[in-house]
């Protein structure tokens, strides 16, 4: 659970700072700044695993770690 959250998020993060990675010399090849990865896959990505995690942590642990999860998602 913690590790397709932990996916989630750095799928999200890619894709919200995609605009200045693709003004640097040093990030502009990553997937999504160089468009080898559509934006809107990434988003279905990053969003699915992090739903995912978040209720297989619910379901498996407690709700506690789930929402430990969720408030680091969005941090």
């Amino acid at each position: 659970g913690t590790f397709c959250v932990s996916m989630g998020a750095g799928a999200l993060n890619m894709l919200l700072e995609s605009d200045g990675d693709a003004l640097m010399d040093r990030t502009k090849g990553r997937p999504i700044p160089s468009e080898t990865i559509p934006a809107h896959h990434a988003f279905f990505l990053g969003g699915a695993a992090a739903s995912f995690g978040i209720a297989h942590l619910a379901g498996t642990i407690n709700l506690r770690a789930a929402f430990a999860a969720a408030i680091s998602l969005v941090l």
